[in-house]
């Protein structure tokens, strides 16, 4: 039976170069440094329709960045492009030092097919920023 109603969800983006690993982003996209967005496999590998809401990268500041640019692709090379580049300023945290948060309020509206995933990628104005493990979340509505 098909889902009727509105559903809000929230998940852990995984790293391109390793599940395990740091996304480092420094001052030009690379397609080895990346968080992949799995919208599909939460509704049962079918073409996914929904709303991408928000997407958080928390991390580490190295070298003086202070802005970050994403983008997202439906391709791990990161050239079909679906979510143009916007950039953010890195919001410090206020306890831990050389730590900050990036948030993008993205609502678009997105049609991913069977099999597909949302790849992001990001660069910075000067420096790097790092992010580990399940420090990129995003949500979603459907």
């Amino acid at each position: 039976m098909a889902k009727v109603g509105n559903y809000t969800n929230r998940k852990n983006g995984i790293y391109v170069n390793d599940v395990n690993d740091d996304a480092v982003f420094g001052t030009t996209y690379s397609s080895s440094e990346g968080v992949i967005l799995d919208v599909v496999a939460d509704s049962g590998g079918a073409p996914w329709m929904g709303n991408l809401q928000v997407i958080v990268i928390q991390g580490t500041i190295g070298a003086g960045a202070t802005k970050l640019t994403v983008k997202g692709t439906t391709d791990a090379d990161g050239d079909i492009c679906i979510i143009p580049p916007t950039e953010i300023t890195l919001e410090p945290c206020i306890t831990t030092a050389g730590d900050a948060t990036a948030v993008f309020q993205v609502d678009a509206w997105l049609n991913v097919g069977t099999g597909e995933k949302i790849y992001l990628w990001g660069k910075t104005d000067a420096g790097t920023f790092t992010s580990g493990p399940d420090q990129a979340i995003y949500t979603w509505r459907e």
